[in-house]
């Protein structure tokens, strides 16, 4: 797909944010455990309510670009969001999305958060005055390390109360330790790379795995090291946190070319 994804033209309003940020204060730590509340009352009539939150972890030339823009694309083909906001200093991995849509600047980063919920705020107030279905927006935030502060009460929010503005969040990053607990616990999906260190996949298991240990046989990180060690290039674990699922611990791989084939993992 040589041609750029573009979507129907919308402007993100602007917001006060100096207001928004004396309104709240700081987290004190970063591993605040802030579960996902629904709204309390039905906003609109709509079956496509259920958002999702993943998380996309590895080093370097693991595959991250690749699986992220599988995960991009095919979340437009199943209608899961209809458009995405790019928060990524590295650009060069996203020109198949329109540069409208894409943003580089740090100190813009938690602004362009708050008008995406200001910008969903009002679709779906109209969306429910015109009995159709509001628009469910995708937030990619990728590799943020030394980028953003993940103490911000935004950041929380995004992965808690935020939600029910219909955003779905996909987290890219090089290094588990930099995921706050509040992202990670909350995750409906981890895509997960070989780690480079013995002390990541100490994280990976504690993380993410020791939870479905009885289901998968996987009883410590050691067992879990030699399970990514055995992957081939732009393999990766996928972990399911559904607490129904029968496969919580399956195998994937980052389709490195440019036909944007459909991955088997599903959402």
């Amino acid at each position: 797909m040589s041609k750029k994804l573009k979507f129907e033209k919308f402007f993100l309003p602007e917001v006060n944010y100096e207001e928004q940020s004396s309104s709240d204060e700081d987290i004190s730590s970063t591993d605040e455990d802030i579960p996902y509340e629904s709204p309390k009352e039905e906003i609109y009539e709509d079956t496509r309510t259920d958002v999702k939150f993943y998380l996309v972890l590895g080093p370097p030339g693991s595959g991250k670009s690749h699986l992220s823009r599988q995960l991009i694309i095919q979340g437009f083909e199943e209608k899961k969001w209809d458009y995405v906001i790019i928060l990524s200093v590295s650009q060069e991995d996203y020109q198949y999305i329109d540069e409208n849509l894409r943003f580089d600047q740090e100190e813009d980063f938690e602004i362009k958060v708050l008008q995406l919920i200001q910008y969903q705020k009002i679709q779906m107030a109209n969306a429910k005055a015109q009995n159709r279905p509001a628009p469910r927006s995708l937030l990619v935030v990728d590799d943020p390390l030394g980028s953003i502060r993940w103490s911000k009460p935004i950041w929380s929010k995004i992965a808690s109360t935020y939600r029910q503005w219909l955003i779905n969040v996909i987290i890219i990053a090089q290094y588990i330790a930099a995921i706050p607990k509040s992202f990670y616990t909350c995750a409906r999906k981890a895509f997960i790379f070989p780690q480079p260190q013995e002390d990541d996949y100490k994280r990976v298991y504690e993380r993410f795995l020791a939870r479905s240990s009885n289901k998968t046989g996987i009883t410590n990180y050691k067992i879990a090291q030699k399970r990514f060690q055995d992957l081939n290039e732009f393999e990766f674990i996928v972990v399911d946190a559904a607490r129904r699922s029968e496969n919580p611990v399956t195998v994937g791989k980052a389709d490195p070319l440019s036909n944007f084939e459909h991955i088997t993992i599903g959402f």
